[in-house]
């Protein structure tokens, strides 16, 4: 009779209080209008210790930051399809980005920065998540929030995250 060993993916829990998912758009003006999130979730399902394996879905709430018309739209979400290695800590992620219903797929960089396995910790894991996308892919030409003060915007959105999860026991 021959054995067959079935890998089951493990649950990790995204810490809120120790994340952060933002963004910076350059201005025509001196400082960069940045935004941070404060209402998102996500899942995160990995096999084994295979990085490349895990299953990602993030919903964020666009009215959780001041810099958004959240008017134009309710939800952003990322499910990521394919993972990378692209060596010892770095990792490129594919996936769809929805915002106000149009879907791209894109490509983020990840760069582990701290694992952990204690008796009084839970296993956790530690990134950063950088990328850039294009305003105008999807819909987000306008400058209304900020034509009253007369900024103009670029087009690039720098997407910029340091994320940590537990590992559901």
């Amino acid at each position: 009779m021959e054995t067959v060993e079935v890998m089951i993916a493990t649950k990790w829990h995204l810490i809120q209080a120790l994340s952060e998912i933002g963004f910076k758009v350059k201005s025509l003006v001196l400082s960069d209008v940045r935004g941070i999130f404060k209402d998102y979730n996500a899942s995160f399902y990995i096999t084994g210790a295979d990085l490349t394996t895990a299953e990602i879905d993030l919903c964020i709430n666009p009215a959780s930051v001041e810099t958004v018309d959240t008017n134009l739209f309710r939800l952003i979400s990322f499910t990521g399809h394919t993972i990378e290695r692209v060596s010892t800590n770095h990792y490129a992620v594919y996936g769809d980005l929805t915002i106000k219903g149009i879907s791209k797929r894109i490509r983020f960089e990840v760069e582990i920065i701290k694992t952990s396995s204690s008796s009084w910790r839970r296993n956790g894991l530690g990134f950063y998540v950088t990328g850039t996308i294009s305003r105008k892919d999807f819909g987000l030409t306008g400058n209304a929030l900020l034509n009253s003060n007369g900024i103009m915007l670029s087009d690039e959105v720098y997407i910029d995250c340091e994320i940590e999860l537990a590992k559901k026991l």
